[in-house]
């Protein structure tokens, strides 16, 4: 199968690794040091935004450090995210017309680029397997 898997460590917390030899902790959200799944989420969410939009931005105003924030609304009596909302920071000064051809590239190369995005976006069926061995 994949090389991404996950091995029970104790009840609840899981470590994760993927193939090439790094690792997270995954858990509750309520348990030091660990990421919870909804987190890992909105991280993944969050690092294809950035990874997607990367060379548009620099492309138009360099090497300015940026960050990308995720917030995601979660759906009080289902046990699931309603929607999630990005943003790029740019750190550096720019102006008003450079920011919003920025803005314009950078979101075209999200909304066609983005993995994570699309595949929320457009839902994936997900099958479960439970084997012995």
């Amino acid at each position: 199968m994949a090389n991404i898997t996950v091995e029970r460590v104790e009840t609840r917390i899981y470590r994760g690794s993927n193939g090439r030899g790094q690792e997270v902790m995954i858990g509750p959200k309520d348990t030091e040091g660990v990421f919870s799944p909804g987190e890992l989420l909105q991280l993944a969410l969050a690092g294809c935004a950035g990874m997607s939009s990367d060379l548009a931005i620099t492309r138009r105003v360099g090497e300015v450090p940026r960050t990308v924030e995720v917030e995601a609304v979660h759906h009080e009596t289902e046990d699931r995210f309603t929607s999630f909302a990005e943003r790029i920071t740019l750190h550096a000064d720019i102006d008003a017309e450079t920011l919003e051809a920025v803005r314009q590239v950078a979101i075209r190369a999200i909304e066609t680029g983005c993995t994570i995005g699309l595949t929320i976006e457009r839902s994936a069926p997900v099958s479960h397997e439970i084997v012995a061995g």
